[in-house]
Parts: C-alpha cells; structure tokens; sequence
C-alpha cells in the first residue's frame, strides 16, 4: 500500500486554483496576484501531501481540465505518467450544479438543481482536450492523442440525479424537523 489511509480522496483545490490563476479569459485581481506566490506553494504542498497520504487522489474538474495540464508541468512527464501507472490520480467533471432564486417567491423552493452539458464540461475526451491546450508547450498532436486516450479511463462523471437526490434528502430532514 503506497499510502497510509488505504482510500481514495475527491481533492477540490487544484480546481479553485487552476480556475483562479490559469484562465486567461478571467482577470486576476491585484489582491489575487499578490497572493500567488503563496497560493502556488500551498497548493503544491497540498498536492504532495494527498499523494503520500492516500492512495489515489481524484480531482475535482469543472469544465476544461487545466489540473491535468498543471499536475504534468509541475511534476514533468515522466513522473506524471508514473502516478497514472500507479493508479494514483483521477479525475472527477464535475457536473451538478446547484442553484438559489435570488428573489422569494412564496411557495417556491428557492434552492435548485441541475447538471453542467456542455462538452467542456460533461465530456471527459473535450474536457481533457482544452485542458492540453493550457500546455506550457504544445504536445505534437500524436502524443496529444496517445495522452487523451492514456487520460480518459481515469475520469468520472457523477450520476445526473446527484444534485436533486442530496437536495430532496436535506429537504426532508429540514421539513421533518419543523
């Protein structure tokens, strides 16, 4: 057993950072910016940290999957394909969606759910695709193709019903302690 948990953790952080630091079409704030360095070190102490202490990290993808992009040029090629040998990593698109009216409505629920479709984010093979496009330097596209098809088993979509059967559970928990 390579960790010491013997499980399996849904890491969310990487996410939030990616989404934050990478995106090139969503400005970062100066407060942001400042805060880089730190975030960056943090986040990969974080990233070491589930890797040595449980045996497979799974993390959480919301749309392109910039993690991959970011785990092979923090690790390098190499050691990146070894985690997956290992069975070490996964990756979770993540697809509910939950909501709120912004405005009561008398009887109506104001929490909602649902489920992402578009491509990017409920197709694993675009999901990784875009992601490869965030690549410091661009894979020739037979190593894109061998990298997406090495990729795709690891990913996992939630069942679609995940959203309104966790709501509908706290619904009725709340309805039944009033």
């Amino acid at each position: 057993m390579r960790g010491t948990m013997g499980q399996t953790i849904f890491y969310p952080g990487l996410d939030g950072f990616c989404r934050t630091y990478m995106l090139t079409n969503r400005q970062v704030t100066p407060a942001e910016f400042a805060k880089y360095p730190a975030r960056l070190k943090e986040e990969n102490g974080s990233i070491f940290e589930q890797l040595m202490l449980f045996d497979k990290v799974s993390f959480k993808v919301y749309g392109e999957s910039i993690q991959a992009t970011f785990l092979m040029n923090l690790l390098g090629h190499e050691t990146f394909e070894t985690l997956i040998e290992q069975g070490a990593i996964g990756f979770t698109l993540w697809t509910p969606l939950i909501t709120h009216l912004v405005t009561d409505i008398p009887g109506i629920v104001p929490i909602q759910s649902g489920t992402l479709s578009s491509p990017a984010h409920s197709d694993p093979e675009q999901s990784i695709d875009l992601g490869l496009n965030w690549m410091k330097e661009p894979l020739p596209s037979h190593e894109r193709k061998r990298l997406i098809k090495r990729l795709l088993p690891l990913y996992e979509i939630p069942a679609a019903d995940l959203p309104i059967t966790r709501w509908l559970s706290r619904l009725r928990r709340i309805t039944q302690a009033n």
